[in-house]
């Protein structure tokens, strides 16, 4: 990246002078430091090999290089610079604090920020007394090589002045920590919404449609009979946005209203809390929450510690320790901190919770401290928005993020949007739709045409021939004298028609599918069976309902064929108890008998080498962790607040054995052992990360003074990391701890090893100027502080081992059993060891008695290839009842994708019935995912409790979280959550399945109506002309598809039920035959389309058949075309509902209500229509005394259902599904051949 300047004009990229400079032969050398304010002004030195030509670009370059000088120079000499002039900053324009003219009493000034790419000199501190030098965190811009093109704002810092300064006007920035997640606005509103709708392409369809009534020929249906429908579907979506984005709204305003107390001129003011502004400082008391992320300065612990509780943001109830930087914990009055100045450079502001990167850098401090000091920021001075302050009276932080540069706005987004299967598949039959539609229109139009041809032709041919008697073809006077179509009379006729056939696709489905799933997602959340038990962060158990954050997928449930688990927290509690202490060679079960390691260290008799090694390992254990020691009030017991529930099991189980945990603060720690105080300088933490799979520790001892590093971490670190001397580390005993760990493994214990090794003081010089200049970048700071970590962490000495028990949650191995038995395929993805994997799988009957483990191995590509070719010849013999177990690593899959060998092992996993991946990455899992959905294009559902599990979760087809004590990163990236796992068993089995049933149900009824309503209308072009007449009157037109059939399939497919809830869970084989077809596939849509057409062409028929001219009504007179719009409307109504009842199979008094309803709305619309003239008057009375009218409402759609009626019997009788045979056996029916089959076979005799 090209060098930059901080100083350039606001809103212009700060100009690459330097890397002009270098391209040109000139270079920047050792930087000098100018009398005023300390600038560090470039040296401009020729390369060896260059001359100093008066080149025309080497001037520019010189005049360009001193021109930067000449800013740096005003700006450190106060001078009041335009502002255009001020420095960059990516939130506001800042003014650096050395900018104020008459600084207050006390204040030292020093520069302003340092140039990019320039070393400048600073002060710092060593051995107690300042020093200048080079700073060591700048970069020099000789060695970057990299094109302006890739210099983004993502990789500049983010600078932030404090104290905030007001603008030239003494008025500070308003709404600067607003937020807004709300999607519209009052102005806004209409035209975003409506163009969000209109994005779908059958909204815009169905708006062309619209439209086309007002186009010449499109008068055939009324303007409302065309907007109505659509009007209706937008503003049902229009009122469920409102409702949503108000409900956000009034959140926002709360939010951006509540008062916020900052320090200005060193006294408290309250302001709302959206004018809080990056660079102020803010105060919070006890039990608030911030309202900004802030860098802590101090608080009312002395050495600046404070706690947190993140639970908005990561949903853990536990709390964090947050600790000021010592220079300046003793801060704690208005008037002092409100004296500081300076500023902070830190990364831009994203979405990432467990890292923070920055430094700052004070310009002046009260009375006279150290100028220019840079000081690194880690995650643990930052200060969350939303997070509240516990156990703490006051704290004060320097705001560096507000409103939606906030960790808690970035991480708000709406989430993607997620298509299920379903909706897929029923756009294939919207396409079939649109091409059938296209085939009315073509037909319709043409036989219009060519009619008006013939017409045409045959009067002109009797003209021609003198003719004037009556013509012997009929001619329909209504339709006006004959011409020959032209262009005109084409396009009239063919608009008509596309208005009239839009009805083919069926307006109201997508309106109803979208009702049906908010309703069924609220089911779901109201569902006492889905509430699990969880502790509250008072501390009592609370019924936590299941959440859905998803409503498209809730059919997908029922289809799922691969699920990938995590372990941890999902199949297990995650209530961690310590069980077994392993030291040297000696196993200490503290499950059976508690406080054994603490009678061993207390015995006197023990040998000083045996004392020795028990009295470090708990040390270790006692030391090395981030755990926060808290006094109960209740109880008056010491409460271990951890962020790992392994780091409090191994400190309670040490304190059963007399090792307990006083207190920790940024400096001492103090651990009693057997009685005694011992207090511990903690010098350095080198924590857990799921990279490092370790942490660690340096203290002081407080006996001799003597510094030691204690580290714990899993096997395959610890193990790798030890001292290769036989002396310090006996092969023997490094052998006995394998197998114990191998023991622990096998028996579902989680397993730790413990060391630790002796520092000199030279090790922890070296080691703490590495750690201190990593901490100190800007840039690659993880790797950096990772290296030094790593160049510490070596030699270690063996301690011991730790297990603790993690048992399983209820239900989990029958929910598995289940699974498997529904032909769904489960991938247990953990990073735990794999002996702990299989057998936590073995356990859960994951893995059962007649499944064979193949376990693929290797350590280069080579190797895991022929693994996996070994793998498949032997599964190739294997007999087809034994099913197999494909066991993986994380060290064997880095092989496999790096080798390009996932598809090989897919083939193998795909016919596995599970399959176990042990020492997994949060990526590698997410990997996994990712190449069986796209690969295999199968329904994937990955569930987790963890932040290591979100990637997994976000690249499943369906993402389930686990409300567990990982918080709810897990939870918020999902689509579904519930407290326990056994949950999942009754979502896929009982929601999904009946979704599906629902969903596919209201999706073939809707086309189903629509298809026999507009066949009745082509059928009427042959005995009106092709005309473009509608065949029935315009209101039952319009609310034929809003009202009168729409009612009824959304209440059956929120009601509807095949079968039991328990049969379900009872019998997996239902599971099983949803992916077979049985309610979706082409034969159903098939039978519905003949179904459609049958329908359509008896009630045309017998309907055309009883208005023919034969038929009269009681005055001699035969029916008109009122009279036959009644007659094919009804009959069509009534035999649409009775196909919906054949359908339904679990009725309730609603259903029947909405049935009622709909036949009466459409006999009162009939009556009103007549009544006020907008229909022939009296037609209403009139067709109700014909005995014709009658015989067609009875007849005509029993013989229109008589097919579908024997068809269904016929189907129960010889082809029964599984659902319809426990259904007739449930309630003592089994009159059905197959039913009588499957009870002789003893299927239902469990």
């Amino acid at each position: 990246m090209a060098a930059e300047c901080w100083n350039c004009p606001r809103g212009v990229r700060r100009s690459r002078i330097l890397s002009g400079v270098t391209a040109f032969g000139v270079r920047p050398s050792t930087a000098a430091v100018s009398p005023v304010g300390r600038i560090a002004i470039p040296n401009i030195s020729p390369r060896p090999n260059a001359t100093l030509s008066a080149s025309p670009d080497r001037i520019v370059v010189v005049t360009i290089a001193l021109t930067n000088c000449l800013i740096q120079y005003f700006i450190a000499s106060q001078v009041a610079m335009p502002d255009s002039l001020a420095p960059l900053s990516r939130s506001r324009s800042p003014v650096l604090p050395n900018q104020i003219s008459n600084p207050p009493n006390g204040l030292t000034t020093t520069a302003a920020p340092k140039p990019y790419g320039v070393n400048p000199l600073v002060q710092v501190v060593e051995n107690g007394s300042p020093v200048t030098k080079p700073d060591p965190t700048a970069s020099s811009t000789a060695n970057i090589n990299v094109s302006k093109e890739k210099v983004t704002a993502a990789t500049e810092p983010w600078l932030v002045n404090f104290p905030d300064q007001p603008s030239p006007k003494g008025k500070h920035a308003k709404n600067a920590n607003y937020i807004k997640t709300t999607k519209y606005s009052l102005l806004t509103f209409l035209p975003l919404n409506l163009y969000n709708q209109f994005k779908r392409f059958y909204n815009l369809y169905f708006l062309v449609a619209a439209f086309s009534v007002f186009l010449p020929g499109g008068d055939t249906l009324s303007p409302i009979s065309q907007v109505l429908p659509l009007v209706l579907v937008l503003i049902v979506n229009a009122i469920k946005e409102i409702i949503e984005d108000y409900l956000r709204w009034r959140a926002d305003q709360a939010a951006n209203n509540a008062p916020a107390i900052i320090v200005r001129n060193g006294k408290r003011i309250s302001i709302r809390s959206k004018d809080v502004n990056t660079g102020d400082i803010v105060v919070v008391t006890k039990n608030k929450k911030f309202p900004v992320d802030a860098v802590l300065i101090s608080s009312s612990y002395e050495d600046g510690s404070c706690f947190i509780q993140t639970a908005e943001l990561d949903g853990e109830t536990s709390l964090k320790r947050r600790g000021a930087l010592q220079e300046l914990a003793g801060m704690t009055s208005d008037e002092i901190v409100g004296r500081l100045g300076g500023f902070i450079e830190s990364e831009q502001p994203n979405q990432r919770l467990d890292e923070f990167e920055g430094r700052l850098t004070l310009t002046h401090t009260p009375g006279g401290g150290t100028a220019s000091t840079v000081y690194p920021l880690t995650l643990n001075q930052l200060m969350f928005r939303g997070a509240t302050l516990r156990n703490t009276d006051y704290a004060y932080g320097i705001v560096i993020y507000a409103g939606r540069n906030t960790k808690i706005m970035k991480n708000f987004n709406q989430g993607k949007v997620k298509m299920s299967t379903l909706e897929k598949r029923m756009n294939h039959l919207i396409v079939a739709a649109f091409v059938f539609n296209l085939f009315l229109l073509v037909t319709s139009s043409i036989f219009s045409i060519f009619r008006g041809r013939f017409i045409y032709n045959k009067e002109q041919a009797r003209i021609a021939a003198g003719l004037t008697q009556p013509m012997d073809y009929a001619i329909e006077w209504y339709l006006g004298p004959a011409s020959t179509p032209g262009v005109y009379t084409s396009v009239k006729i063919i608009t008509s028609f596309f208005a009239m056939y839009t009805y083919v696709i069926p307006i109201s489905l997508f309106v109803s599918i979208e009702i049906v799933r908010l309703i069924q997602v609220t089911f779901m959340n109201w569902d006492g069976k889905m509430a699990g038990l969880q502790v509250d962060a008072d501390g009592k158990e609370v019924l936590v309902p299941m959440k859905a954050n998803n409503s498209n997928l809730n059919e997908d449930l029922a289809v799922v064929e691969y699920i990938f688990s995590d372990k941890t927290g999902t199949l297990t509690r995650n209530l961690m108890k310590l069980s077994n202490w392993y030291i040297g060679s000696t196993d200490y079960c503290e499950m059976n008998n508690p406080g054994c390691m603490g009678k061993v260290l207390n015995d006197s008799l023990l040998s000083n080498e045996d004392a020795k090694n028990i009295g470090l390992f708990a040390r270790c254990v006692g030391l090395c962790n981030t755990v926060l020691p808290q006094r109960d009030d209740r109880t008056g017991e010491t409460v271990y607040e951890a962020q790992s529930p392994d780091e409090s099991a191994l400190l309670q189980g040490l304190a059963g054995d007399d090792v307990i945990l006083r207190s920790r603060t940024k400096q001492t720690v103090v651990l009693n052992i057997l009685g005694k105080d011992e207090v511990y300088d903690h010098l350095a933490l080198m924590d857990f990360t799921s990279d490092r799979k370790r942490m660690s520790v340096v203290v002081r001892s407080p006996k001799d003074g003597k510094l030691m590093l204690f580290c714990k971490g899993a096997d395959n670190m610890l193990l790798a990391r030890l001292s290769k001397d036989a002396t310090v580390n006996p092969p023997a005993i490094i052998q006995q701890a394998e197998d114990a760990l191998s023991h622990y493994s096998n028996s579902g214990l989680r397993t730790l090893v413990v060391g630790w090794k002796p520092l000199t003081e030279e090790e922890y010089s070296r080691f703490k100027h590495d750690f201190e200049a990593a901490e100190q970048a800007l840039t690659d700071r993880t790797e950096r502080i990772a290296a030094a970590c790593d160049s510490i962490e070596t030699d270690l000495i063996y301690l011991g081992c730790t297990a603790i028990e993690d048992r399983l949650q209820d239900q989990v191995s029958e929910t598995l059993d289940y699974l498997l038995k529904c032909g769904i395929k489960v991938w247990l993805l953990t990073g735990d060891k794999q002996e702990t994997a299989i057998n936590i799988a073995t356990s859960s009957k994951l893995i059962q008695a007649d499944m064979i483990l193949r376990t693929v191995s290797g350590a280069n590509k080579r190797d895991v290839k022929y693994s996996l070719e070994r793998i498949k010849a032997d599964m190739a013999n294997t007999p087809e009842n034994r099913r197999n177990v494909l066991v993986v690593r994380g060290e064997t899959l880095t092989t496999v994708f790096d080798g390009k060998l996932e598809l090989d092992l897919l083939a193998i996993g795909q016919q596995c019935a599970a399959v176990v991946c042990a020492r997994m990455a949060p990526l590698q899992k997410a990997m996994v995912v990712d190449l069986v959905r796209k690969k295999l294009k199968k329904i994937t559902l990955a569930i987790g409790d963890g932040a290591n599990d979100v990637s997994m979760i976000q690249a499943a087809h369906i993402g389930v979280g686990i409300m567990g004590k990982e918080g709810n990163q897990a939870v918020r990236a999902a689509d579904y959550a519930f407290a326990e796992f056994r949950f999942l068993k009754r979502l896929i089995a009982v929601h999904g399945r009946y979704s599906y049933l629902r969903l596919t149900g209201i999706v073939y009824h809707s086309f189903y109506k629509n298809l026999a309503f507009i066949m009745i209308q082509w059928g009427f072009g042959f005995v009106s002309g092709w005309s473009a007449q509608i065949a029935m009157e315009q209101l039952f037109f319009t609310l034929f598809n809003v009202f009168y059939t729409s009612l009824y399939p959304i209440v059956s497919a929120v009601f509807e039920r095949d079968v039991a809830e328990d049969k379900i869970g009872e019998y997996p084989q239902l599971m099983k035959e949803i992916r077979t077809g049985v309610f979706w596939n082409w034969w159903k849509a098939c039978q519905t389309t003949c179904s459609a057409l049958w329908h359509a062409l008896v009630i045309f028929g017998s309907v055309y058949y009883v208005n023919s001219e034969g038929n009269l009504d009681h005055q001699g007179r035969t029916n008109g075309y009122w009279a036959q719009c009644y007659f094919l409307s009804t009959p069509l109504l009534l035999t649409v509902v009775w196909k919906s009842v054949t359908e339904t199979k679990h009725f309730i008094v609603l259903t029947v209500f909405v049935i009622g309803a709909s036949l009466a709305l459409n006999t009162a619309t009939m009556a009103i229509v007549s009544y006020f003239g907008y229909a022939q008057v009296g037609i209403f009375y009139l067709e109700h005394v014909l005995p014709a009218y009658y015989l067609c409402m009875l007849l005509v759609p029993a013989m229109a259902m008589l097919p579908d009626v024997g068809f269904k019997y016929l189907k129960r009788t010889y082809g029964a599904s599984d659902a319809d045979i426990i259904s007739e056996e449930a309630v003592g029916g089994g009159g059905s051949i197959a039913s009588s089959e499957m009870r002789e076979l003893g299927v239902f005799d469990a």
